[in-house]
């Protein structure tokens, strides 16, 4: 299971890595370890006697340094994909090369420097103990070679040999310490910045994600807003026009004159009608313009009484306070909630009935009551029968056309932050309350 665990963890880190920078690693790796392997041969083979001859003898034999080198370089190869245990054999190859004093300096720098720069940009966890263990040991290792460092063959004596040779041991510490520390600093900042690269694109996936919700919002928000627009439009204006068709052929063979009145009302609502249909299709092909009407607002609502006074309804307006500067949106669903209250009261409570609206306006909010009698002696219409089995104005269980169209009205003032209330008041009478904040 164990080993399972590891092979999993270990496809996923080279699956990150990507190949190219696995064999970027490969190919560098063996391209020092190359260079180390020559170097140590160079220096403990031909260049040795070379060496003795400037008084500086080497002390360890071609295998014992080649193998070292390998050890401390071939780790290079592999360093993104294991960093903790590639430093680690670095350090201790380090350890083993510097005691046994191999003359090899560049490629075992060049070791350190990458192995220190690797733990720190791609190892997560155990970064600062790996490196403080392996300046640790790259310490004990400098004191170590400082203290046997012999200056025998240096052409100076007193005081001046003392002085380069504290010179020497100095410099070489700095050149160290500034050379370790670079690369600690370069690999915390390279994953420090990979870390904040990594955060970035998931909030930017994020933001992408959050975006796509409030635009599948916004459209599903819009489609209910010309869906709700759609029912008020063809609710109200249908039902004005099957009222008058309805009161035209009740009284043609009598009142020729009242049956053509009610008739010029089905034709002007039906051309009403139409026009809004027009408009709000129009709106739902997404059109660059609307060539239709505009929206009805505040202005348009003393034709629409108008309207409904030519249907037989006997409404009377009264208006209380100033009207202040009102958004588009809150006069259009004034207007809806408006039209099919009256349009409740044309199909429940008859032509005749009588009809009040009210509309006030304070610095607080604006009230509209829309409040209903029956006319004394008059005959409610008689409902026809829908194709649901239920009878129209009658609520079919929470599915009819009026509870819609309460419905309506309430998610209308809600959506601006409003209220709205209806109650029956007896002997047919009905009221229509909402207030809105301004």
């Amino acid at each position: 299971m164990r080993a399972a665990g590891l092979r999993a963890r270990l496809r996923r880190r080279a699956e990150r890595l990507g190949r190219r920078s696995l064999a970027f690693d490969a190919v560098t790796g063996l391209l020092i370890t190359a260079l180390g392997l020559f170097g140590a041969w160079l220096l403990t083979g031909p260049l040795a006697e070379v060496y003795a001859r400037l008084g500086l003898p080497v002390a360890t034999s071609t295998t014992v340094a080649v193998a070292g080198t390998a050890l401390m370089t071939a780790p290079l190869m592999v360093r993104r994909l294991f960093p903790l245990p590639a430093l680690a054999v670095i350090t201790v190859a380090y350890l083993w090369v510097g005691l046994a004093r191999v003359p090899e300096y560049v490629s075992s720098s060049i070791a350190l420097l990458v192995g220190v720069y690797t733990v720190g940009a791609y190892a997560r966890r155990w970064s600062r103990t790996a490196r403080a263990a392996h300046l640790a040991v790259v310490a004990t290792v400098a004191v170590v070679q400082l203290a046997r460092a012999d200056y025998g063959a240096v052409p100076l004596d007193g005081a001046e040999l003392a002085l380069f040779a504290l010179y020497d041991k100095v410099t070489a510490v700095l050149v160290s310490v500034v050379a370790f520390t670079f690369a600690w600093i370069l690999g915390d900042t390279v994953r420090r910045s990979r870390a904040r690269e990594a955060e970035l694109a998931a909030r930017t996936a994020e933001l992408a994600a959050a975006n796509r919700t409030i635009t599948r919002q916004a459209v599903a928000d819009e489609r209910l807003r010309i869906a709700r627009e759609l029912h008020d439009v063809v609710a109200h204006h249908v039902s004005v026009m099957g009222l008058q068709a309805g009161a035209a052929r009740r009284v043609l063979d009598h009142d020729r004159e009242a049956a053509v009145r009610a008739l010029h009302v089905v034709e002007d609502t039906g051309r009403l009608a139409v026009d809004e249909l027009q408009r709000l299709l129009g709106m739902l092909r997404d059109r660059a313009r609307d060539d239709g009407e505009p929206q009805p607002t505040m202005g348009d609502l003393a034709r629409l009484l108008e309207r409904m006074r030519d249907t037989g309804l006997d409404v009377r307006v009264r208006v209380s306070g100033a009207q202040p500067p009102l958004p588009a949106g809150v006069e259009l669903s004034v207007y809806r909630v408006v039209q099919e209250a009256l349009t409740n009261v044309l199909k429940h409570a008859g032509t005749g009935a009588r009809v009040e609206v009210d509309l006030g306006y304070t610095p607080e909010r604006l009230r509209l009551l829309v409040r209903s009698r029956p006319a004394a002696g008059a005959r409610r219409p008689a409902p026809a029968t829908t194709t649901n089995g239920t009878r129209d104005g009658e609520d079919g269980g929470g599915t009819g056309d009026a509870g819609r169209g309460l419905i309506g009205m309430r998610e209308r003032i809600v959506m601006h932050g409003g209220e709205l209330s209806t109650r029956p008041l007896g002997d047919g009478a009905f009221e229509v309350l909402a207030t809105i904040p301004v």
